[in-house]
Formats: structure tokens, C-alpha cells, sequence
């Protein structure tokens, strides 16, 4: 049964089915969107805004600048991140807390 499927595969008919299996299965494989991506889409908005927040804070004296400010980014993203889990409500209450507060700011400074 072996020989026969192996003499099939080597016959230029089953060498072109193998090429169009293979083909078809790359092309679908190339054409999915994969996961990381759709959650990296949702989430961007918040990453920009987390390492803008944490570009804000740590000041230009800072001998670290990268890592506090990735410290800092990825405190806040992680703290959306629970907000979100608990309750969606809460991060939208939160971001329109920092969105305030931004404002305050360009209205004093």
C-alpha cells in the first residue's frame, strides 16, 4: 500500500497534487491574520498612550530613561489590563480620568 502511495507521489500527476496541496495550505496559512496581531490592533491605542504617559514622566536627568520609561509603560498597560478583565466600565472611567487630567495640564501649563 506504501509503494503504491510513494509511486503515485513520484508520478508527475501526484508530484502536481502534492504542489497544489502545499500551495493551497501556504496560501491559507499566509492569509490568516494571526492572533498576536488582532490583539496587538485592539491594544495599540493603549500601548501609544501608556509610553507617551511614561515618556512624560520620566524626566530628561533620569540616568535609565529606556528602562524607566518601559517600567513605567508597562505598569500602566497592566494596569488597563486589570481594569479591563474586572470591569470594562472602569477602564473607559479611567481613561477619561487621564484625559481630564491632560487637559488640566495644557489649560495650567
Amino acid at each position: 500500500m506504501s509503494e503504491a502511495i510513494w509511486e503515485f507521489c513520484n508520478s508527475p500527476v501526484g508530484a502536481m497534487l502534492v504542489a497544489a496541496i502545499l500551495g493551497a495550505l501556504l496560501r491559507k496559512l499566509f492569509t490568516l491574520q494571526p492572533a498576536w496581531q488582532r490583539i496587538y490592533d485592539r491594544w495599540r491605542p493603549y500601548l501609544v498612550d501608556a509610553v507617551r504617559y511614561a515618556e512624560g514622566l520620566v524626566g530628561p536627568e533620569d540616568p535609565s530613561k529606556s528602562a524607566s520609561k518601559a517600567t513605567v509603560a508597562l505598569d500602566r498597560m497592566l494596569r488597563l489590563a486589570d481594569l479591563a478583565k474586572e470591569d470594562p466600565a472602569a477602564i473607559k472611567q479611567a481613561l477619561s480620568k487621564v484625559v481630564e487630567d491632560k487637559q488640566k495640564d495644557a489649560q495650567n501649563g
